[in-house]
């Protein structure tokens, strides 16, 4: 799902810059106590500072002559100070950070180095951070090498002066696009660091689901003594989990003798032979076990009386899918297997894990799924799930952003805010997994047709049943439809997943515990939900109507998600589907695959909701920019395109439209037909009966 979001860098960065503008933190005491620069011996510090001065004088004085040529320039010369100004500045720079961090006969864990090769990532845009942190032995050539960045800018004003308010400087809106890379490209990775260089001054900003800390601008030659301590730190002192690392998960060594057996594992489950080296994780997932007394608890909550049990399991391969934001959930999915106390079974049923970042005022998707009756078949079985907290610690810390951000994740982990306790302070980003036992691949993967039509007919009617249960699923996308893996029973050819933004009135608990007599209890408990979010959704498969209730239309105001808003969303995504096999078929010639290309990019590679709606009320995805022959994409999937592309339009909102010919001077009447699963399933079936 990359491609959703690999538009252009500029385009990126502008939504980065609007996504931040609310969300950064000026805060040196919550920086400095991060780091713990308090901690560098001050006799260190001077005596690095006094020989710094004299032993790497003329690297000094080349980066001060460097800067003072660049801030001669005019502010729109920008396009030429990276070649004639920044990158002259990378090597003495770097050579005055190396002399710092091994003064007096340190030997680093770290090195910061400046490499002209990209950063790669699975799937992942190419990147060239100015400057790389990470193993002085590695070579630092993939996200998940690096420890921290940096971003060098030759002009003061690239970023910001002493004192002055944070707007979302070049160089930190630059760095959050970077941070969202390293974020995703080392998927378990809490928060990523960034040292930015400006001109003479230097900032240290931390970047996590919630937004930016970000320490004042200080100047490098006044402030020596500060540099050199955040350099001695960041390279010398913090551990792998002071630097943004997850304490609930812990990377196998790549000597560890299981990796013949995972590796077996992999290439069996189709992971593609240059991602069988990737490094497994062993991950641990709380479950939740009952402590009910077997009454109906619906007048009071039960959730801050129940207790948790942790079980690990061990990440086969790469992540099936990384979500490349960096605010918000900063979702990964990954091929999991039990493990337990250093015993690996390779005939264990596979699941799938989400790792993801939930509002800590929502109620959790586990907890949604645990009120799905019945595990209707077209929905993601649910195993279990739970909130991540930091592990050996008595009272459970919820590993989330203001945890993160508290200093005394460093010092005492023991004195973090527990999970009821985030249910009354402001709303912060939770780390949550759960393991699902449905293993799925995308729709574009489908063998053919007639496997793309059952496996989405198969998620249509489990949406049918979650509605008919009073849960609006509110985020349907190309991403939480897939198909089943292997053979499947009918109906079970695919399913729905991802319930986290679905709307639904109570909360159903039900827990078994097993009593010392061998008997079981069962116990059911109510709570209404928070839901929080008015309006979801992923705004490339938005209905029309949703859409334009985001842009903040006359209807706005009166906007609820309806089962034919989801219903719309699942015919974007079919839509969606055909393009993505029609741009990897190898029958049509250059051309086409041009225009499908184009196709592709003007419907589903804009991030911008008033790019969108015109696209959608227009229906130009469902209307194929060329002619292409029935071989290649069979008649009744053409018809089925036609058809879908006449019912749509019946169900996008009137108001709009009338508006629109009121202006042009016209007296119309529309139709408007709301959609219904029925009316989607009729010619599905039709559909599937003709290609068989």
């Amino acid at each position: 799902m990359s491609e959703l979001y690999n538009t252009d860098a500029e385009s990126i960065r502008t939504s980065l810059r609007l996504e931040l503008a609310s969300n950064i933190v000026e805060d040196q005491k919550a920086i400095s106590g991060r780091l713990g620069l308090e901690l560098v011996s001050s006799q260190l510090v001077d005596d690095c500072h006094s020989q710094l001065l004299r032993d790497k004088k003329d690297d000094i004085e080349s980066l001060q002559d460097i800067v003072a040529r660049a801030e001669s320039k005019s502010d729109n010369a920008n396009v030429k100070l990276k070649e004639e100004f920044e990158t002259h500045m990378y090597k003495p720079l770097v050579d005055i950070i190396d002399y710092i961090a091994s003064f007096g006969g340190s030997t680093p864990k770290r090195r910061w180095i400046h490499s002209e090769a990209h950063v790669i990532g699975n799937g992942m845009p190419y990147s060239k951070p100015d400057l790389r942190l990470g193993d002085p032995s590695g070579e630092l050539k993939t996200w998940r090498d690096l420890a921290a960045f940096g971003e060098v800018k030759p002009k003061a004003v690239q970023g910001m002066a002493p004192g002055q308010a944070i707007k979302g400087s070049d160089a930190l809106v630059e760095s959050s696009d970077y941070a969202r890379l390293h974020l995703a490209g080392s998927p378990f990775r809490l928060f990523s660091i960034a040292l930015m260089i400006t001109g003479n001054n230097f900032q240290v900003a931390i970047f996590d689901r919630a937004g930016v800390v970000v320490s004042p601008a200080a100047n490098i030659w006044t402030d020596t003594k500060t540099f050199i301590r955040v350099i001695r730190r960041l390279s010398c002192n913090l551990s792998h989990i002071e630097m943004g690392c997850d304490p609930s998960v812990f990377e196998l060594p790549s000597h560890a003798e299981l990796y013949p057996l995972i590796r077996k594992k992999a290439k069996s489950l189709g992971v593609p032979r240059d991602s069988l080296d990737y490094p497994s994780f062993l991950v641990q997932c709380r479950k939740r076990i009952s402590t009910l007394d077997g009454m109906d608890t619906r007048s009071r909550p039960d959730r801050d009386r129940d207790d948790w049990e942790t079980h690990e399991w061990l990440t086969i391969g790469p992540p099936v899918w990384v979500s490349l934001s960096l605010l918000g959930r900063g979702t990964s999915i990954w091929r999991v297997m039990p493990y337990k106390e250093g015993d690996f079974d390779s005939s264990a049923e596979v699941c799938i894990l989400k790792n993801t970042w939930r509002n800590s005022r929502r109620v959790s998707e586990s907890e949604i799924y645990e009120t799905v009756e019945r595990g209707p078949d077209g929905v993601a079985n649910f195993h279990y799930g739970g909130d991540a907290v930091f592990p050996w610690i008595a009272t459970s810390p919820a590993i989330s952003v203001v945890n993160l951000r508290n200093t005394d994740y460093r010092i005492n982990r023991a004195n973090l805010l527990d999970i009821p306790t985030h249910r009354s302070i402001d709303p912060t980003p939770m780390l949550h997994r759960l393991i699902l036992k449905t293993v799925g691949r995308p729709l574009w993967d489908a063998l053919d047709y007639i496997d793309l039509l059952k496996g989405f007919r198969a998620a249509l009617l489990g949406h049918a049943k979650l509605c008919k249960q009073g849960i609006l699923h509110r985020d349907i996308s190309a991403g939480n439809i897939l198909l089943a893996v292997g053979a499947a029973e009918e109906g079970k050819e695919g399913f729905i997943t991802d319930l986290e933004f679905a709307r639904l009135r109570q909360i159903r608990q039900t827990r078994t515990r097993v009593n010392d007599d061998g008997t079981e209890t069962m116990a059911k408990a109510w709570t209404d939900t928070t839901r929080g979010l008015l309006m979801t959704g992923t705004v490339q498969f938005m209905a029309t109507a949703k859409l334009n209730a985001f842009r903040g239309t006359p209807s706005a105001a009166r906007f609820t998600d309806q089962v034919n808003h989801d219903l719309e969303s699942f015919i974007w995504v079919f839509a969606y589907t055909v393009m993505r096999r029609l741009m990897i078929e190898k029958r049509l010639d250059s051309d086409s695959r041009k225009h499908i290309h184009q196709w592709f990019k003007e419907c589903f590679c804009s991030l911008s909701i008033a790019t969108i709606i015109p696209n959608r009320i227009a229906r130009i995805p469902l209307k194929l920019p060329i002619p292409i022959d029935h071989g290649i994409l069979p008649d009744p999937i053409q018809d089925l395109l036609a058809w879908l592309d006449e019912r749509v339009q019946y169900n996008q909102p009137a108001n709009e439209r009338l508006a629109k010919f009121k202006n042009q001077g016209r007296n119309v009447i529309l139709i408007v037909r709301p959609l219904t699963h029925e009316l989607l399933l009729d010619p599905i079936e039709t559909m599937i009966s003709e290609l068989q």
